[in-house]
């Protein structure tokens, strides 16, 4: 039985990995309008999918949060070193 809860588990983490994944796309391929508009459209995306607003929202604070990452390296993610 610990098998069967392990397996359903692993499922649902693959299944959330993916719909991250294709929420990054889909946030990344629409670039008409500011942030916050990108934001609602992503969620309406989401509710067409038949998502719910706990799953929506942990999505979008995913998505903010790495876009004020991204927004705070200057060098787009750049390496460098020093000499």
């Amino acid at each position: 039985e610990d098998d069967d809860e392990d397996d359903e588990e692993n499922l649902e983490r693959t299944r959330a990995k993916e719909l991250l994944q294709a929420a990054r796309t889909q946030f990344k391929r629409n670039k008409r309008g500011d942030f916050q508009a990108r934001v609602r459209r992503l969620m309406a995306w989401l509710e067409r999918r038949g998502h719910g607003g706990s799953v929506i929202r942990d999505i979008v604070t995913v998505l903010k949060r790495e876009e004020e990452y991204s927004d705070d390296d200057e060098d787009d993610g750049a390496l460098h070193f020093d000499d």
